[in-house]
C-alpha cells in the first residue's frame, strides 16, 4: 500500500508492528508489509479506512479506530468486527474514533468526535460521559433581548472571522454603567477569537475571563460572557480579533464535524462578536440576574487523548476545553486545575502522554509541560525561552509549539515541534534539536513529524507527515528511513 505518512503505530504482544494510515492498516513483520482494508468494497468514502487509533487490550485483542467505527481485529480470519458508538440521533457520541484506552480495572474508554464513552464489551454498548459546564439561563437571554430591543448598542463588532482585527470607537459624556456582551472561541482558558475594551490610551480595561464565561450553543468551544462595567466620561475603543472562520452561526457541511454541534443551550448567534450597551432602566433587575450563579449543564466534548494516573486511578482526558478528570461516581467529567505556581497558565494543548513515576507530559503551543499528578504541580519547559504575551494574544515560536511526544524507556522525551524534532532530557532540563536532511540517509527525512512509537527492543519509530517512516539506531546514533517506492510493491514507507 502506498503510504508515506502514518497516523498511529503499535507493536502487539506477538512482536508485529501495526501502522495505521490514510488507506488502511499495515502489519510489518520486519521483512515485508501486509495491508488490510477494513472496508474493501466501500466506494462512498475513504474515511472508513483512515486509521485514527490503535490499541491492544490486556487480552491481546487489537482494536482499530477509524473515522467510521471502532473495530476488533480477528487474527484467525484476518477480518474486522465493527462497533458503532453513535446510536440513533444521540448528539453525545460519534462513530469517528479519536483515541482508545483501557484502564487498570479493565474498563475500555473510547474517544469520539462527539464525546467520551465507556465501552461495555460484554453487551457491546457505549455509555457516554459528559462535561459539567455553565450556561446562562434562558430567562436571562429573554430579558436582555426584551430590555435592549429599543436600546441600540453604543458600539458593536459583529461581522467577525476571516483573520480580521476589528475596532470601533465610542464616547460617553458622563460616568455611565455599560452592559458588555461578548462571545469567543475558546481553547481551554485561552481565546482564538475574542473581544476586549480599551481606553483612549490603548490600555485594556476589560476582556473575557474563561472562569466567568458560559457555554453557548452551536460549537463545542464557543463561550459567552455578559458583564456590567462602570466607566468615567471619555473615549473608548472596542476591539475584536478573529482566526480564519469564526462564526457562531457557521456549520461545516461534513457530518464528521457534527461533534461541534452541541446540546442546549441554543446558539446565541444574535450576540456574535462583542457589543456595548447603556444599561437599561431596569438595571437593578438585570444586575440581580447576573449575580445569580449560572445554570449547570452537561455537554459533549472532543477527547484528544486519554490516560490514567496509576497511583490514584484518576482518568484524565485531554480536550479542546482543557484538562478534564473523570468523576466516575457522578458519571461526569470535570475541569481539572493543577497547581501552576508561577508557571504560565496551561490554556490549550495539542496532546498528552503518560510518562514514568506519575508524570504526564503535555504538549502545547507554549512548550512542554510536566504534570506531577501526585503533587498536582505543573512546570513548563521551552526549547526557546520566551515570555507569554497578554492572554489570548500569544503567537508561539515554532520550536516551542510542540505537537506530540513520547517518553522512551530511558526517560528521554522526544518531541515534535512546528520547528522540527526535539530531544528533551528531564534531568538536565535541556532540549537538543534533531537535524533533518532529506538527502542524507543517516538523518531524519523531514522536520514535520506526525507521531512517535517505541517498540519493545527500544527502537524509536518516527512517522513524518509526507516523507516516510524513520527509526532511531541508538548504537550508531543515527536515523534510518523507510519510504514508499512506486516501483516496489513491498516497500514499507
Amino acid at each position: 500500500m502506498p503510504e508515506n505518512s502514518w497516523l498511529t503505530i503499535l507493536q502487539d504482544h506477538q512482536g508485529f508492528l501495526w501502522l495505521g494510515g490514510w488507506k488502511g492498516l499495515t502489519k510489518y513483520d520486519g521483512y515485508k508489509p501486509v495491508t488490510y482494508r477494513l472496508y474493501p468494497g466501500d466506494s462512498l468514502s475513504n474515511r472508513h479506512n483512515i486509521i485514527q487509533a490503535l490499541y491492544e487490550d490486556r487480552d491481546g485483542n487489537l482494536w482499530v479506530g477509524t473515522r467510521n467505527s471502532l473495530n476488533r481485529f480477528n487474527r484467525s480470519t484476518n477480518t474486522f468486527t465493527p462497533y458503532y458508538p453513535k446510536s440513533g440521533n444521540s448528539p453525545y457520541l460519534s462513530n469517528f474514533i479519536t483515541c482508545i484506552y483501557e484502564d487498570q480495572t479493565g474498563n475500555m474508554w473510547i474517544g469520539t468526535r462527539a464525546g467520551l464513552a465507556r465501552f461495555d464489551r460484554e453487551n457491546n454498548s457505549f455509555h457516554p460521559y459528559l462535561l459539567l459546564d455553565r450556561a446562562y439561563s434562558p430567562e436571562l437571554y429573554s430579558y436582555i433581548d426584551t430590555s435592549l430591543a429599543n436600546n441600540p448598542p453604543l458600539a458593536i463588532l459583529s461581522d467577525v472571522g476571516k483573520f480580521q482585527d476589528l475596532s470601533t470607537w465610542f464616547e460617553i459624556v458622563e460616568k455611565t454603567t455599560l452592559l458588555i456582551v461578548a462571545t469567543a472561541e475558546s481553547r481551554g482558558q485561552d481565546w482564538l477569537d475574542f473581544g476586549w475594551l480599551e481606553n483612549s490610551r490603548g490600555e485594556e480595561i476589560w476582556q473575557m475571563e474563561f472562569a466567568q464565561s458560559c457555554r453557548m450553543g452551536n460549537w463545542a468551544i464557543d463561550r459567552i460572557q455578559i458583564a456590567s462595567i462602570t466607566l468615567p466620561a471619555g473615549r473608548y475603543r472596542l476591539r475584536y480579533k478573529s482566526d480564519r472562520r469564526y462564526r457562531t452561526d457557521f456549520f461545516y457541511p461534513y457530518h464528521e464535524w457534527a461533534w461541534n454541534r452541541v446540546v442546549p443551550p441554543p446558539a446565541q448567534s444574535n450576540f456574535q462578536g462583542i457589543r456595548v450597551f447603556r444599561m437599561p432602566r431596569t438595571a437593578d433587575r438585570l444586575n440581580a440576574m447576573l449575580k445569580q450563579p449560572p445554570d449547570e449543564i452537561k455537554s459533549n466534548i472532543l477527547p484528544l487523548d486519554i490516560c490514567e494516573d496509576s497511583r490514584s486511578g484518576t482518568i484524565f482526558v485531554g480536550s479542546y476545553t482543557g484538562l478534564l478528570a473523570l468523576d466516575e461516581g457522578e458519571g461526569i467529567l470535570r475541569r481539572y486545575h493543577p497547581d501552576q505556581g508561577n508557571t504560565p497558565v496551561l490554556n490549550y494543548w495539542n496532546s498528552f502522554k503518560k510518562g514514568k513515576h506519575g508524570i504526564i507530559w503535555i504538549t502545547s503551543p507554549l512548550g512542554l509541560y510536566r504534570f506531577n499528578t501526585a503533587e498536582r504541580k505543573i512546570n513548563l519547559y521551552q526549547a526557546k525561552p520566551s515570555r507569554k504575551s497578554p492572554p489570548g494574544r500569544y503567537t508561539p515560536d515554532p520550536l516551542n509549539n510542540i505537537i506530540t511526544l513520547i517518553e522512551d524507556h530511558t526517560g528521554i522525551v522526544w518531541a515534535a515541534s512546528a520547528g522540527g524534532m526535539l530531544r528533551f532530557d528531564p534531568k538536565s532540563e535541556q532540549f537538543t534539536r534533531c537535524d533533518w536532511n532529506d538527502r542524507d540517509p543517516n538523518r531524519l527525512s523531514s522536520s514535520e513529524i506526525r507521531t512517535f512509537y517505541e517498540d519493545r527492543s527500544g527502537i524509536l519509530w518516527v512517522s513524518t507527515v509526507f516523507d516516510g517512516l524513520n527509526y532511531w539506531d541508538r548504537k550508531k546514533w543515527l536515523f534510518r528511513g523507510y519510504r514508499h517506492d512506486e516501483d516496489n510493491a513491498h516497500s514499507l514507507g
